[in-house]
């Protein structure tokens, strides 16, 4: 059965590069876990959660209700609204954007690169068998005891780790992870941060300036 998520990997590379970093959530992904509490999205307390997540993703839309639209990508844009994400309500929709986009991040093809190593921020996607857009992302936001910890919302009607994926001490996938099939990973900003106090020093010194002119 043909679905969007096995079609958009299909024209992907697999990674055969490593000059992507880890991202700063873990700190804002285990504020959402604590707030939900596993606490279920029909119960009032986490109703404020769910505000958060559709206000950020389609301002404005008051058509939502706790438990009939699935929020799962709205939590993941949510999660990363300081990266440079493309925020959408849909799995399938966010990752074609970062494809047909020059913008911050990339997409590879999970199934084509040999040695898969995960990062802090990188976003799993796979498909789902409700329909050919149904499909679920969840996102890398710690290692731990030889794991990668992976948060998702709307798992089991809530926010919480969704996956935990065995890897190597470089952080390389060891385990099967067959169903995902896109892997989306935010760009380096293209200067090492080892050169930024050297840049500093020269600017304080006039040199830097110099070499401009």
């Amino acid at each position: 059965m043909a679905h969007k998520i096995t079609d958009l990997e299909k024209n992907l590379s697999g990674i055969t590069k490593d000059n992507y970093v880890d991202l700063p959530i873990t700190s804002i992904v285990e504020s959402e876990h604590a707030a939900w509490g596993g606490n279920k999205e029909t119960n009032a307390s986490v109703y404020p959660r769910l505000q958060a997540y559709w206000s950020y993703t389609i301002p404005n839309w008051k058509d939502w209700t706790p438990s009939s639209v699935p929020w799962s990508a709205a939590y993941i844009s949510w999660i990363l609204r300081n990266q440079q994400f493309p925020k959408d309500a849909s799995h399938a929709a966010y990752s074609e954007k970062i494809i047909k986009s020059d913008g911050g991040w990339d997409a590879f093809s999970i199934p084509k690169t040999k040695d898969l190593k995960l990062q802090i921020g990188n976003v799993l996607v796979r498909p789902r068998s409700a329909s050919y857009t149904a499909s679920h992302g969840d996102v890398v936001y710690k290692f731990e005891d030889g794991y990668a910890l992976l948060s998702g919302g709307n798992v089991s009607d809530t926010a919480k780790i969704a996956r935990r994926i065995k890897v190597d001490d470089n952080n390389y996938v060891i385990d099967e992870i067959n169903d995902y099939q896109i892997i989306l990973k935010k760009k380096s900003s293209g200067m090492s941060m080892s050169l930024i106090p050297i840049l500093a020093f020269l600017v304080g010194t006039g040199v830097f300036v110099a070499m401009r002119k």
